[in-house]
């Protein structure tokens, strides 16, 4: 359906987003109302951030106050997924794409599903190498100590 890339035969569109979902929706929720994913390589769940309140998604978007006096809802949060083959993408697509999530006050969101703008995946962080000079300042023998500046100056 899809190009494949040349050197690894990767697909070039795998990986998806699923935004506009529901502020208080956390990433266990997500997984059990959307049920098995399919074969996947890559998941990241991210909540939105309200520090963004008054800029989010919606232009007209009228501020809700909750019980708490705290700004919700329409700081969305957003869902990443590599998908391994085009079915499992494609069914994805289909069954959550104008989704509409109810919250527990009722409010709907309408979930949008649309390729991800930047398709390369992260690095595991146990790929990752660690710098070999982390905690290594005290052991240089030619760093000059605090002691050894002044008595430099007396």
């Amino acid at each position: 359906m899809f190009e494949s890339c040349t050197l690894c035969g990767a697909n070039l569109f795998s990986q998806i987003v699923a935004r506009r979902l529901p502020p208080k929706l956390s990433s266990d929720e997500f997984i059990n109302i959307v049920g098995p994913l399919g074969e996947h390589s890559y998941f990241e769940f991210v909540p939105g951030d309200l520090s963004l309140e008054p800029h989010a998604f919606s232009r007209y978007a009228i501020p809700i106050l909750s019980k708490n006096d705290e700004l919700y809802g329409h700081v969305n949060n957003r869902a990443y997924i590599n998908f391994k083959n085009d079915e499992d993408l494609f069914n994805f697509r289909n069954r959550f794409d104008g989704y509409v999530f109810v919250d527990g006050r009722g409010n709907d969101y309408h979930a949008v599903v649309e390729f991800a703008t930047y398709q390369k995946v992260p690095l595991c962080k146990s790929r990752v190498k660690k710098d070999p000079k982390v905690g290594t300042i005290f052991d240089d023998p030619g760093k000059a100590t605090k002691k050894d500046v002044q008595q430099c100056f007396n």
